[in-house]
């Protein structure tokens, strides 16, 4: 969601994060210390940060509009249903 309103992130490898978001904006570790540090790095050169999301936002506005992702269920029901 943060991605589709154009909100930069720093995450853990968790989830689809690591579809989406490069090894800049992923924390080397999950701690808080590696939170800390991941948020550090992107606040140490934020305009380079920025710089480095914005074809992540492109991204998110393709692979995460709604209708995308509710035709991505409903194939995974289908192919459920059809085993």
């Amino acid at each position: 969601e943060a991605l589709r309103y154009r909100c930069g992130v720093v995450s853990t490898r968790v989830g689809y994060a690591p579809e989406f978001l490069k090894d800049g904006q992923l924390c080397e570790s999950a701690s808080s210390s590696g939170v800390a540090a991941g948020l550090k790095r992107a606040l140490d050169d934020l305009d380079a940060y920025k710089s480095a999301m914005l074809p992540i936002f492109e991204h998110a506005d393709i692979d995460l509009d709604i209708e995308t992702m509710v035709d991505r269920v409903i194939a995974v029901y289908e192919k459920a249903m059809a085993s």
